[in-house]
């Protein structure tokens, strides 16, 4: 049993934790060093702190935690829908569809239409997509995490780079996966010092790209 907590941004102890557990199976890599502080200090407070401001809040859902086409089936004998392999906690109810971003994911946006008949999305709206993906990079991470030998998966969820276009970002190694976050930290408003740092991780990126370097 876990504490409960006053405040959704309690996502970024979980997502912080999860990316611990990813870089302990995996090993460090000098782009998380650069990118990782402007997750936290300032892509997380910007998509998830209009949440819980200006009057609006969060109420506590109940959800299944890995909820995939895998987990989920129809009743031979009953037509009903089954889902299973349920790992529940509370949480912002939006958070679950971080899993269905991946094109591997086989819920199609009839799904995402039929739940937005009974559940609205959560203000401000504008944020959605970027709070979607964000809660994606949380599964990414994960499934990272829980294969150690499969370094492609963490291809599949390294972090794009916060100034640049969504098409910049398409890497090929995106278009291979999907899984990546496509446009994350594009939306937030960079401030200098984060803009240091990510022309620090273009320079590091390209280094890799030219001599296809690789880090343990």
């Amino acid at each position: 049993m876990t504490e409960s907590e006053t405040s959704w941004e309690v996502f970024t102890k979980n997502l912080r934790f999860a990316l611990e557990l990813e870089l302990t199976a995996k090993g460090p890599d000098p782009e998380f060093d650069i990118l990782l502080p402007v997750l936290f200090g300032t892509v997380i407070p910007r998509l998830l702190g209009p949440l819980e401001s200006e009057g609006r809040s969060v109420k506590p859902c109940l959800v299944h935690g890995d909820l995939w086409d895998a987990n989920s089936g129809i009743d031979d004998n009953t037509g009903e829908s089954l889902i299973f392999d349920a790992c529940c906690f509370y949480a912002h109810n939006e958070y679950e569809f971080g899993q269905w971003r991946p094109a591997c994911n086989r819920f199609g946006p009839e799904y995402l239409e039929a739940y937005r008949d009974y559940v609205q999305i959560s203000p401000p709206e504008e944020d959605y997509d970027g709070r979607l993906d964000l809660y994606k990079l949380r599964f990414n991470t994960h499934v990272s995490a829980l294969f150690s030998d499969n370094q492609t998966l963490r291809e599949q969820q390294v972090i794009p780079d916060p100034l640049a276009s969504q098409s910049d970002n398409v890497s090929a190694d995106s278009r291979r996966m999907l899984g990546d976050i496509r446009d994350l930290t594009a939306s937030p408003r960079v401030g200098d010092a984060d803009a240091s740092n990510l022309n620090s991780f273009r320079l590091l990126r390209a280094i890799k790209t030219h001599w296809r370097l690789s880090y343990a």
